[in-house]
């Protein structure tokens, strides 16, 4: 967060927060839109390095992971939900 990492706008079903090892300033935005990881324990935990795109569904299970320069959020969700506009129900 002290990069100060431009996090892309919120979509309806996907919200994108930052993890990070780091506290988020008070000022700048970031606070709301961050997760403070003390002791790097989330990433631990994750199994991933620092710098990876994590797709976590509703229920906390994770649907993907991603080094960040291979992608955006909203690809890796319409890769592994599918684009919304070409589904159909019949």
């Amino acid at each position: 967060v002290r990069r100060r990492p431009d996090i892309p706008a919120d979509i309806p079903g996907l919200k994108h927060v930052v993890v990070s090892h780091r506290d988020a300033p008070l000022d700048g935005g970031l606070r709301e839109r961050s997760l403070f990881d003390v002791g790097g324990r989330f990433h631990q935990l994750m199994g991933c390095p620092r710098d990876t795109l994590v797709l976590v569904r509703p229920d906390d299970h994770i649907a993907a992971m991603t080094p960040m320069g291979e992608g955006n959020a909203h690809d890796l969700y319409r890769k592994v939900v599918g684009d919304p506009k070409v589904c159909s129900t019949g």
